[in-house]
């Protein structure tokens, strides 16, 4: 129910509120910018933003900051290199041609260091047989830049949704193992 005098920001804010809450339900990701397996965990949602692009980086972080997630960000493949807490991270946004390297040459070492972390490959262009191979190597999605925030929402969305579901199962078989001893 709604204040009596509620005043018109406060409305806003309440409508905000409530696009959020759906937002939720479809999801099932957000709950005050946390995944709902990380609010057990105590920790935010966290994504490397790896491109060499500098206001690229910026304009994704912005806009995953407005949805709650913490960003680190990378602009080269020996920066990724350097990260020792790769495994602590929900997902990483990778940029295929980056100055050293590439981020198909990057997939391997990710996937050893950061077994449970997704990887999302970006590129600004349309390769069929490199979103193939890029997925074939442990990628989850791959998104043509420019990138919308629709769609890099749905995206980390649905990949934040799988993570919560693997630690909600990790969690039941964790309990179920105990209930037996």
């Amino acid at each position: 129910r709604k204040p009596v005098h509620a005043s018109a920001s406060h409305r806003r804010h309440s409508r905000t509120q409530m696009r959020r809450v759906r937002f939720v339900d479809r999801h099932a990701i957000h709950c005050s910018g946390k995944l709902w397996g990380d609010i057990f965990m105590n920790r935010q949602p966290s994504i490397l933003i790896v491109d060499d692009e500098a206001d690229f980086r910026d304009n994704l972080a912005d806009i995953l900051a407005l949805d709650g997630y913490e960003t680190v960000s990378a602009s080269c493949v020996h920066d990724v290199h350097a990260r020792c807490d790769l495994h602590r991270l929900t997902a990483i946004l990778l940029d295929r041609r980056l100055p050293d390297g590439n981020g198909d040459s990057l997939l391997p070492y990710i996937r050893e260091n950061a077994p449970d972390t997704a990887i999302i490959l970006m590129t600004g262009h349309a390769e069929i047989d490199a979103a193939i191979a890029a997925l074939r190597h442990g990628a989850v999605d791959f998104l043509l830049k420019p990138i919308e925030p629709k769609t890099l929402r749905d995206r980390l969305g649905r990949v934040c949704a799988q993570q919560r579901m693997q630690w909600e199962l990790a969690e039941a078989q964790s309990k179920l193992i105990q209930a037996e001893r």
